[in-house]
């Protein structure tokens, strides 16, 4: 008798700590999949297919192809744009709450290993939430309209310009409008 009482004694005490780690382990695994959310919407299917835009220079089109690279355990995205006028290279970090744009190069390829990696331009930032807001290197930024699988952003330059940038979740940049 004492036996089985001691057993369950054991065993109520071995539940119980399951209980507690098995907890932690599933919080730990939402915050991670919550951090990932970011990659979700800069990284996927676009990556390494060349898309074709109309508009552009000349009303000629562009075509954009993007690449994931890692440099130094960091994860980079570099996006290549042409059009009939110029090649524009653009290199983006991707971090765990944000997506900064860190080189913009005319005619030109980044060293990526000798590239500055600090204080980009944040063009994308969680919390993910319609009417957020925020500003880098002198843009103002705000989430217009977001869906399951998609978020609209709208950046405004100095000037009053306003450009329209669309990600969508598991693909990547899917529109760029500036107008």
């Amino acid at each position: 008798m004492k036996k089985i009482k001691k057993l369950k004694n054991y065993l109520l005490i071995f539940i119980g700590l399951f209980s507690i780690v098995g907890c932690s382990t599933l919080k730990y695994s939402s915050e991670k999949s919550k951090s990932n959310e970011i990659r979700e919407f800069v990284i996927g299917e676009s990556i390494g297919v060349e898309q074709n835009y109309g508009g552009g220079f000349e009303n000629a089109g562009y075509s954009t192809l993007s690449e994931v690279v890692e440099v130094d355990g960091k994860t980079l995205i570099v996006e290549t744009t042409k059009d009939t006028a110029i090649t524009v290279e653009r290199v983006y970090i991707v971090l765990e709450d944000r997506v900064e744009l860190v080189s913009t190069l005319e005619e030109g390829k980044a060293d990526l290993k000798k590239l500055s990696l600090e204080n980009g331009e944040i063009v994308l930032k969680e919390p993910f939430e319609i009417g957020a807001t925020w500003e880098s290197k002198g843009n103002k930024y705000k989430i217009l309209t977001m869906g399951k699988n998609y978020i609209l952003i709208e950046k405004t330059f100095p000037s009053g310009i306003v450009e329209n940038v669309t990600y969508k979740r598991g693909f990547g940049k899917i529109n760029d409008v500036i107008h």
